[in-house]
């Protein structure tokens, strides 16, 4: 990152909890468990800008933590590991074709997958279905997920995905959080917020600007998100979409691509 970035760093982020506290900005010179406490503050913080809820749930799935990715599939391999900090997927899985086609591959249920894969006569080609499912952990290490494809692949495909981020803690080396300088004052307003709940044992003023400033984000960056074009297809296609969308691989024509 250049010296110049208006984005704020775990340290710039520390050193504002710890002015706030009243223990200094001089990391070094914290003394006893302020250390602790402001890596308390720090995650807090952090975990209420990434996972924004109110009593009902939920109020947004930030634009920011939605990445694209690639996972290349191989020949006869129908499980595959997802990246470590995989949370879920946004929308079906696509690949190309020789002839520049888009296929889409739909996400469905685990159970259906593993019913296909079931039946007596087991089919391999290009890939039709996907689903999701955790993989077993002994809490050596968070828990991880994998894909499941249906139908066995029959060569090599690279499968296109986008997938929430479950972002992973702030470190020395790991030091920018995500969202970048349009979301600095998200996370600064944050951490103190959460310094202010740990000082005071309670939600205060900071906590309420804190929630002013998170509004604004949101709005941002929902403001950012590109339109969905959907299908652009004629009525007279109809039922094979029907029939492709809940069977297996559809194609979409647009942009010169068939």
């Amino acid at each position: 990152m250049p010296e110049s970035t208006l984005s704020l760093t775990r340290d710039d982020l520390l050193a504002e909890i710890g002015d706030y506290l009243g223990i200094g900005r001089d990391t070094d010179a914290w003394e006893g468990d302020d250390p602790a406490r402001v890596e308390s503050c720090l995650k807090t913080g952090l975990r209420w800008v990434y996972f924004p809820t109110t009593a009902g749930g939920p109020v947004h799935d930030w634009r920011f933590l939605q990445v694209p990715d690639v996972i290349n599939l191989e020949a006869d391999q129908v499980d595959y590991d997802l990246p470590d900090d995989f949370g879920s997927l946004v929308g079906d899985l696509y690949h190309r074709t020789s002839d520049r086609a888009i296929c889409f591959v739909p996400v469905r249920g685990e159970a259906l997958i593993l019913a296909r894969r079931g039946q007596l006569s087991q089919p391999s080609g290009r890939p039709q279905l996907a689903a999701t499912r955790p993989k077993a952990t002994q809490g050596v290490v968070g828990q991880r997920e994998e894909l499941l494809i249906w139908p066995t692949p029959d060569r090599g495909y690279s499968l296109n995905y986008t997938y929430r981020i479950l972002p992973q803690a702030l470190d020395a080396v790991r030091q920018y959080p995500y969202g970048g300088a349009k979301h600095a004052e998200l996370f600064k307003a944050a951490v103190i917020a959460a310094a202010e709940e740990m000082q005071d044992d309670a939600k205060g003023v900071r906590f309420q600007g804190f929630m002013q400033i998170l509004v604004a984000s949101i709005a941002q960056d929902a403001a950012s998100s590109p339109d969905n074009l959907g299908y652009n297809g004629d009525r007279s296609d109809r039922r094979t979409w029907r029939s492709e969308r809940h069977s297996e691989t559809s194609v979409v024509t647009y942009d010169g691509f068939r």
